[in-house]
């Protein structure tokens, strides 16, 4: 399973945590003593199938595939003077419908502090697509990973849409998929592609940078993500990576 989407919810996050919001946490997905997410957690299709012309590697890579949960660690740090903050929790995707070539998912993330929320994903020939969340919609879609992956492909990203705070946020440069990686996780190890973003910003009055990167490994998802962003002299960060489940933690 993929998690969260290449740099729009961890920059909304920034912004959110620079003005000292914080969102009330989901509770973690229940866990049989199998370690298997149940069902009802993970709303795994049991209706619909996905046409095999879909399962191209946007699919793979975002990991949309997996019918579990997957756990996270997430650090922000913002403000002047600077503030940390670190959080464990857990994200689950669903599979809500296919219709006209297209299929459209259900991303939640639950107990990541001002990360929580849930996106609405649509994977289609042209690859995965970020539509909206339940805190905001793109006024224009945006491409997180094209159909298919070629080191070197590189893509535009422009668009808009409110954060929690109701501040307009505006996002232009582009996307590119940089290299084949090695990264090493709380999870483990895993040979990913790099996927950088490169972009400017502009959060209500404020003008900045934004740059990211994002690691994603086959049939797997989002390994690792790392981004900052500078408004007005001050920069905010978030990581991001991949942890074992709980009872696998213990070992």
């Amino acid at each position: 399973m993929k998690s969260v989407r290449l740099g729009f919810l961890l920059l909304t996050a920034i912004a959110v945590a620079a003005g000292c919001t914080k969102k009330q946490s989901a509770p973690m997905p229940p866990v049989d003593a199998a370690n298997k997410p149940t069902e009802a957690a993970t709303g795994a299709p049991t209706g619909d199938t996905l046409p095999a012309e879909l399962q191209n590697d946007a699919y793979a890579y975002y990991g949309l595939g997996a019918a579990k949960s997957m756990y996270y660690s997430v650090k922000t740090r913002t403000g002047q003077p600077a503030r940390s903050t670190e959080e464990d929790g857990a994200v689950t995707v669903k599979l809500d419908s296919v219709k006209d070539g297209k299929a459209l998912y259900s991303m939640t993330r639950m107990d990541l502090g001002v990360l929580d929320s849930t996106d609405t994903i649509e994977l289609s020939s042209e690859g995965v697509k970020v539509i909206a969340s339940d805190e905001s919609k793109f006024d224009v879609p945006t491409l997180d990973l094209p159909a298919k992956i070629e080191v070197g492909k590189s893509w535009p990203v422009k668009t808009s849409f409110k954060s929690p705070t109701g501040e307009q946020l505006t996002l232009d440069g582009t996307m590119k998929i940089d290299r084949i990686q090695k990264v090493k996780v709380k999870a483990g190890e895993y040979d990913t592609i790099a996927v950088v973003l490169d972009a400017t910003i502009t959060v209500g009055a404020q003008k900045g940078v934004a740059k990211g990167t994002s690691w994603y490994a086959k049939n797997v998802g989002l390994i690792k993500q790392e981004m900052s962003q500078t408004l007005s002299g001050m920069t905010g960060t978030v990581s991001f990576e991949l942890r074992p489940a709980p009872d696998e933690s213990k070992k």
